[in-house]
Order: structure tokens, then C-alpha cells, then sequence
């Protein structure tokens, strides 16, 4: 079996016992493990940093990984918060104070009534969406009589600067480890997806005729290296555009509502003619783009002249003279 090179997990986790924790289950195992400090939108800038610097997949608690993921193209997991792991924060916090605050990441949970009831407090929940809102909803808890925090270790950074009790939801061993091994998972899985890319980006980039693809409403999502250089643009300029800005008049509009291919359509770029194909992409039966397919003029009739000489000179006869019918010695004279 071939060495696998290591792989390069990032973990967010502010809390010194999560850190410590992280540490001793990942002692020992061949992959890098890169851990910082920061949480919330003070992790972004870092997590891009990491990223650059090899940084495979992170793992972060669940507001930090919810900002991460809609900062980064990698994929981030987050630790996960079982019910049993809030139950019992909550239940060393009832030793606190019987009125809690629980902040949450954007929305609030829900089925949490019967833990009031059980544990005989008063939960409050308070939504927060950034660092910012997240030491507002705090202060606004204190106002309203809050005795004691529970959440992360971004809270607990919170609610020790403006003196209020704070209790940490701690994520089992288990689950981090369950979660670490998950990311190695992904991680792999998601090699795997981009050397196929690859492999696809160099097979397209090999072929001599232009290829751009789009999806169903008509952007242009891959092209090749032919493609952009008759287009004189990177294929980054022209991603994400609507093929007819760089095409114009491409009947693409027809081939996505038809489901029909468009053979051997002439189209001018930049003065230069080409015959362009068009053919429809489904999946499941439904259209979800078309590609594009495309030469100059010069090249199909160089082609064409080609096998015209190709074939020219493998003629062949079908019949040979012994099979020519003839009577007359006219005839036999000329067969002679």
C-alpha cells in the first residue's frame, strides 16, 4: 500500500480543556494537528491563513465552524452538542443560579422546556450572530437578571469579562475523537475529488477544440485552455459569466429548454470563424447545463483534406479481371 502523505487538520478551540483534551486524543497519530486560540469571526482571518499554508479541513464549535464555512472552500466540521452534554452543563449551572443564559448561533433551540422543568430554572435563550452580538447578548442577560452563562469558550471569554458565572458545555471524549477521525474521512475523500479534477481539468485542457461548459441557466463554469485562449481571457475572467457575453448569439437558451443538440452553427470571434456544436447535460433527466464545442474554419477544412487524401490513397478494387464477362476478341484483347 503506498505511504499517504499526513493530513493537515486545523482545530479552533479557545478553552484550555478542550485544547488539552484535543492534544492527549491526538498524541501519538501520524497526521498534523494545527490548534489556535480564536473563535467566532476572529478565527476567519487565521483559518484563511491555514488554509494557504496546506491546512486540509477544520473543526471548530459550531458559531465558529457556521462563519468558517461561509469564509472558506474547504470543508469544516464542528463538535457536536448533544442534549446529554447541555443537560449537564446546565445542571452544574442550576448550582450557580437558577436564572441561566444560553446563548445561541442565530436561532434558538428548541425542546429545551423540559430541562426548566427538570432542573427547576429559568433558561434563557439569546441569539447572536458575530462576537459583537455575542458580548451584547450578555450584557442584555445581565440586565435581565441573568446569574449565570453556559456556551462556549468564546462565551466563557465574555461573560468572565463582564463578571458574570459561566459554565462551559464540554464535548466528550468520545465525540472528539469520533469528529477527528471524521475529518480525516472527509479530508481524504476530498483528495480524492480533486485529483479527478485534475485528471478531467488536464484531459479537457488536452483537446484541441475549444470546450466551455455551462450550467442550466447559461454561466459558464468550466473552459479549456483552448477555449481561453481563443477568447484572448483566463478561465477565471470568464467563469461565472453568461456564455453569450463572450459568444454572442449562442444558441444556448434553445439547447437548455429543448434538450436538442445544435450541430455545426458558424459563429465569428474576434473575426475569425468557427463551427460550434451545442449539446444539452442532463442528470436524472433533468437539463443542469450544456457544453459548448468549438474550431476554427481553417482547421476543419485542413481536417477534411486530410482524410480526403487519406482515403485517396487506400483505394482498393472490388473485382479483379477474371470476373469481367466478355465474348468478343475485341474484349479479350483488352483484357490481355
Amino acid at each position: 500500500m503506498p505511504h499517504r502523505k499526513k493530513i493537515r487538520i486545523g482545530i479552533f478551540a479557545s478553552s484550555q480543556s478542550l485544547i488539552e483534551r484535543v492534544q492527549r486524543l491526538a498524541a501519538g497519530q501520524p497526521d498534523q494537528i494545527f490548534i489556535n486560540t480564536k473563535g467566532l469571526d476572529d478565527a476567519i482571518p487565521l483559518a484563511l491563513e491555514m488554509v494557504r499554508n496546506g491546512v486540509e479541513i477544520i473543526i471548530s464549535r459550531r458559531g465558529t465552524a457556521h462563519l468558517l464555512r461561509e469564509n472558506l472552500r474547504i470543508p469544516v466540521l464542528s463538535f457536536p452538542h448533544r442534549s446529554l452534554d447541555i443537560l449537564h452543563s446546565l445542571k452544574q449551572a442550576a448550582a450557580l443560579g437558577r436564572k441561566i443564559l444560553l446563548p445561541v448561533f442565530r436561532r434558538e433551540l428548541s425542546g429545551l422546556e423540559p430541562l426548566e422543568d427538570l432542573l427547576a430554572i429559568e433558561l434563557v435563550q439569546m441569539v447572536y450572530r458575530d462576537k459583537a452580538s455575542l458580548a451584547q447578548a450578555i450584557v442584555a442577560g445581565q440586565q435581565q437578571g441573568v446569574q449565570v452563562v453556559v456556551g462556549g469558550s468564546v462565551t466563557q471569554e465574555m461573560a468572565e469579562a463582564h463578571g458574570v458565572a459561566f459554565i462551559e458545555i464540554r464535548t466528550s471524549d468520545e465525540d472528539i475523537a469520533a469528529t477527528i477521525e471524521d475529518a480525516k474521512s472527509i479530508a481524504l475523500t476530498a483528495r480524492d475529488q480533486k485529483a479527478t479534477a485534475l485528471r478531467y481539468r488536464a484531459i479537457i485542457d488536452a483537446a484541441s477544440d475549444g470546450i466551455i461548459a455551462v450550467d442550466e441557466a447559461g454561466r459558464i463554469t468550466t473552459i479549456n485552455a483552448t477555449a481561453a485562449a481563443t477568447l484572448k481571457s483566463a478561465p477565471d475572467e470568464v467563469t461565472g459569466r453568461p456564455i453569450t457575453e463572450v459568444i454572442p448569439n449562442a444558441p444556448i437558451t434553445p439547447v437548455l429548454r429543448r434538450r436538442q443538440p445544435i450541430h455545426d452553427r458558424l459563429a465569428r470571434i474576434d473575426r475569425e470563424r468557427y463551427v460550434f456544436n451545442y449539446r444539452p447535460v442532463t442528470l436524472e433527466e433533468e437539463v443542469n447545463g450544456a457544453v459548448a464545442t468549438f474550431r476554427d474554419i481553417g482547421n476543419v477544412m485542413r481536417a477534411e483534406n486530410v482524410v480526403r487524401r487519406s482515403l485517396a490513397k487506400g483505394l482498393v478494387a472490388k473485382y479483379t479481371l477474371d470476373e469481367l464477362l466478355h465474348m468478343s476478341p475485341a474484349m479479350r484483347d483488352v483484357v490481355n
